[in-house]
């Protein structure tokens, strides 16, 4: 009923991050989102969500026409190839969205080629990062490939994921040439780091909270994309350690990688503390 009455809110941004809502949670979500026409970010960060999860956020994804913005990071929505293939689908159609982060998901070689046919068709993202999933060889080659006959990606990030150096070079060149064609267009070429996400209040971090506690979840409409990157200074600093350590992502196990950055985290939030 909360769920509800804050979809018909009029909300444009809300956020779950780290609610582990699962499948049934996201596919709940989407239910209540199937018709709005008002939302236009959703960062579902940390949210345990899979295959059955991600076919659902295909349907919302295909029906839905203001929605610039979908965050995924720490998911697993590349675990499985139907849900993956059925989510990159519905993204090749889509002609609101703007930017997509599939940061941490487990895409595998057969991801990449997934997520290559969606460059192929998709003329309106603007941005996507898959960075520290498992692309390999061939799905880095993939995307390299779909990025010379793709004009509107001018951010894509694929640290921590085996690929090849000259795949980055090509991907680069890509990029370069987007940004250059867009600034010729009179567009405003923005940091190579992401832009800012909107900051909604996240739900409470159980599944049945992020349903009983939604009414928490405030308004704030997406910002200006000249703004710095997303979420407060102490979030930057974290995720542009990430960055700094990926020379060391080709020999390193996730789940060692990812202790790595939780040392990080803490060691900025003590910074912070004594600074």
């Amino acid at each position: 009923e909360e769920l509800r009455r804050l979809v018909e809110s009029g909300a444009e941004s809300i956020a779950f991050s780290d609610t582990f809502m699962g499948d049934e949670g996201c596919r709940t979500l989407c239910e209540q989102l199937k018709d709005n026409q008002h939302v236009r970010s959703l960062d579902l960060r940390g949210c345990n969500i899979r295959s059955d999860g991600s076919v659902a956020l295909a349907t919302l994804v295909s029906s839905n026409s203001t929605l610039t913005f979908l965050g995924l990071e720490w998911n697993g929505v590349g675990m499985l190839e139907n849900g993956f293939q059925a989510l990159c689908k519905a993204v090749a159609t889509s002609s609101s969205l703007v930017e997509v982060d599939l940061r941490n998901n487990n895409i595998g070689p057969a991801g990449g080629v997934a997520l290559a046919a969606l460059l192929g068709q998709n003329r309106t993202l603007e941005r996507l990062d898959v960075r520290w999933n498992n692309l390999g060889v061939n799905g880095g080659r993939a995307l390299a490939a779909a990025m010379e006959s793709n004009t509107s990606i001018i951010g894509l990030e694929l640290s921590g994921n085996k690929v090849l150096e000259e795949s980055l070079r090509l991907v680069d060149k890509c990029l370069r040439r987007n940004r250059m064609e867009e600034t010729q267009g009179g567009g405003q070429i923005e940091s190579s780091i992401e832009h800012e996400k909107p900051r909604a209040v996240p739900a409470e971090t159980s599944a049945p909270q992020a349903v009983r506690n939604v009414s928490q979840i405030q308004d704030h409409p997406r910002e200006s994309r000249e703004q710095p990157s997303y979420g407060n200074r102490p979030q930057r600093e974290e995720w542009d350690l990430q960055d700094r350590i990926k020379g060391e992502h080709a020999a390193a196990d996730m789940g060692v990688l990812r202790g790595k950055l939780l040392e990080l985290s803490q060691a900025l939030l003590e910074q912070k503390e004594h600074g």
